[in-house]
């Protein structure tokens, strides 16, 4: 089980990769629950098509949902990730292509 405290989506990666439960081996951290903090994780299986995520100006959708995701599926080095990010965020550019230097 995942644990309450912060860590980094690579960390999370890791430690899903490496669970006793095949659903969590194929899984990606995506967040906790509200009341209880249980995780939320989402099956790669569902990324074979695209992803939408929605928001408002300023709510984390960049920083809390898109890079924590691809950070933590360059770190499983599973295959190709494309990310198209219209408003052209140099942080989230950044911060994926040194993610991409560390694994290769």
């Amino acid at each position: 089980m995942l644990s309450k405290y912060h860590t980094t989506p690579e960390v999370l990666a890791d430690r899903l990769r490496r669970s006793r439960h095949p659903i969590e081996r194929r899984s990606l951290f995506a967040g906790r629950t509200v009341h209880q903090g249980y995780p939320v994780l989402l099956d790669t299986a569902h990324l074979c098509e695209h992803m939408h995520i929605l928001g408002p100006t300023g709510g984390g959708k960049t920083s809390l949902a898109i890079e924590t995701l691809a950070r933590q599926l360059i770190a499983l080095d599973d295959g190709p990730l494309v990310i198209y990010d219209a408003k052209g965020d140099s942080g989230l550019f950044n911060s994926v292509l040194h993610q991409g230097h560390l694994y290769g």
